[in-house]
């Protein structure tokens, strides 16, 4: 199973921690693996090249972790765009394959 688990400040995604494999399929072809990658990496790539902002990360065989560091106000509105767009598409993934796939959140974190 999947668990997905983002940490929220002042109603502000600031963090996410994705880590396991979903096991749907056989192998290399487990589509529930790739669009959770595809989701997140996509995000990722979001924060960093085009809201340009610093994110601390770790990546590994089935685990990825985001931390936003230091955003000031005006960079907020881009965040929250990119990081709640990946939470929406998480969130329509796990009702469809709720056996491979757990969100769990985390409020007030500062």
């Amino acid at each position: 199973m999947i668990t997905a688990r983002y940490s929220k400040a002042q109603g502000h995604i600031v963090s996410a921690q994705i880590k396991g494999h979903a096991c749907s399929g056989s192998g290399e072809y487990d589509m529930v693996c790739a669009a959770v990658s595809a989701i997140t990496q996509t995000a990722l790539l979001g924060l960093k090249n085009v809201a340009r902002v610093e994110v601390k990360t770790q990546i590994k065989d089935g685990y990825l972790a985001l931390r936003l560091e230091h955003i000031d106000k005006v960079k907020l509105i881009e965040t929250d765009a990119i990081l709640y767009t990946m939470l929406e598409g998480l969130k329509d993934l796990a009702s469809g394959y709720p056996n491979y796939i757990r969100l769990e959140e985390e409020e007030n974190v500062y």
